[in-house]
Parts: structure tokens; sequence; C-alpha cells
């Protein structure tokens, strides 16, 4: 029984993952490949290039919505990126339609 609860749910990150992964990708933001139940990804938006003031901004305008990721700024390999956790849909539709709403801004 255990097993069978944990195979769907690892299919249902992967298809989740795929999903969010596809999305970012297409606004232009840089996403890193992954085979965890989290992605790191470059925010870009119409008016701001990768930087780790462009990942900052998106940070603070998903966290003003409630919308938790997560930021290492101060190393470089990850300063300009967000880690962003694989969640329910409905959590990450809550994160996709901020996110394009900040990339749009």
């Amino acid at each position: 029984e255990d097993q069978v609860w944990l195979r769907k749910n690892i299919e249902q990150i992967k298809t989740t993952r795929a999903r969010l992964i596809k999305e970012l990708v297409q606004w232009g933001w840089k996403v890193i490949p992954s085979s965890a139940n989290f992605i790191l990804a470059q925010p870009k938006s119409k008016s701001q290039d990768f930087s780790s003031a462009t990942a900052e901004s998106a940070f603070n305008f998903l966290k003003e919505r409630k919308i938790l990721v997560r930021r290492f700024p101060h190393h470089p390999l990850t300063e300009k990126s967000l880690r962003i956790t694989v969640g329910t849909d409905a959590e990450m539709e809550g994160f996709l339609k901020a996110a394009r709403l900040w990339t749009e801004g």
C-alpha cells in the first residue's frame, strides 16, 4: 500500500515539475535540469534581465503574495536563482499565476 502511494506521488511530482519547467522556460526564465522535488530557476521579466537584483525582485513579489520560495544570494552560483519546491497542483497554479504577473510586469 505504501509503495503504491509512493509511486503515485513520485509520478505526480514529475508531471508537475515538467509543467512548471515548461511554463517558466516559455517566459524566458532559465531552469537548471532537476530530478528532485524542486527546481532552481533564474527569473527574467520584460524589464529585468538575469541578475541577483532580478531574483530579489521576483522573491519579494512572490513573498508579498504569500508564495514562499527560497533564495541563496550569498553564493555566485545561486545568487540569480530561486529554489522553487514542486507542490500540489493548486499551489503550483498560484505560483505560476503570480510568477507570470511578475514576468509580464
